[in-house]
């Protein structure tokens, strides 16, 4: 639970997933000689990661875009 940011909002708390300010992801290249099977695999990794951490849809959607935008 290391890469969590956990907010108070009156009675519930919300999570998502941190990201250090200056994040610069640094994913394999989908041009690389991997395999399809390795390539897909980091994605869906980094997809349920976010739907694991973010509590609320509009966080994990922003993660989403910020995933798919790198591709």
């Amino acid at each position: 639970v290391l890469d969590l940011t956990v907010s108070p909002e009156s009675a519930a708390f919300y999570t998502k997933t941190y990201k250090k300010p200056g994040f610069a992801p640094q994913y394999l290249a989908y041009s690389s000689n991997h395999s399809k099977a390795c390539k897909d695999a980091i994605y869906k990794g980094e997809v349920v990661r976010h739907l694991l951490n973010c509590s609320l849809e509009e966080d994990y959607d922003s993660r989403l875009r910020d995933l798919t935008s790198r591709h």
